[in-house]
């Protein structure tokens, strides 16, 4: 299975065993740390089965060279938000988009409902076990 996942997310180090169980079945984890990073890499959607948004998110990390797209979010409440709306509305990523967050109901909270969300997961209490059996059906994994 070559199943490739992008995960955008600042405290990916915290939070980088809830990946474990579908990185144990062969689901390869790609991650970005900032929404500068995420957008550099989220435009090659087409190397994705499925992008993970943090909703917030910094700007960059260290030496990210930020896009002029990218500031554009700033407008919205999160970076992640943004990022979000870009992949959708603009760049019309056609793979799964689930957002994981601390934020509860974001879409709800956001008006996201038009962007095709597919699953939105809150970071508060959230098992590796929870998290692989919420992605496997988006995936398509038994």
């Amino acid at each position: 299975m070559n199943t490739k996942v992008l995960w955008i997310e600042d405290d990916y180090y915290n939070y980088q065993s809830l990946f474990r169980p579908l990185e144990q079945k062969g689901v390869i984890v790609d991650h970005a740390l900032s929404a500068s990073e995420g957008y550099k890499k989220a435009k090659k959607w087409k190397n994705y089965d499925l992008i993970v948004v943090d909703i917030i998110l910094p700007l960059t990390k260290d030496s990210d060279q930020i896009d002029d797209e990218v500031y554009k979010w700033e407008k919205e409440d999160y970076l992640g938000i943004g990022l979000v709306k870009w992949l959708r509305e603009d760049l019309k990523a056609k793979c799964p988009v689930v957002i994981l967050s601390v934020i509860d109901d974001p879409v709800e909270n956001y008006n996201l409902h038009n962007l095709q969300i597919e699953d939105n997961l809150s970071k508060r209490g959230l098992l590796p076990s929870t998290l692989a059996d919420r992605i496997k059906p988006i995936l398509n994994m038994a």
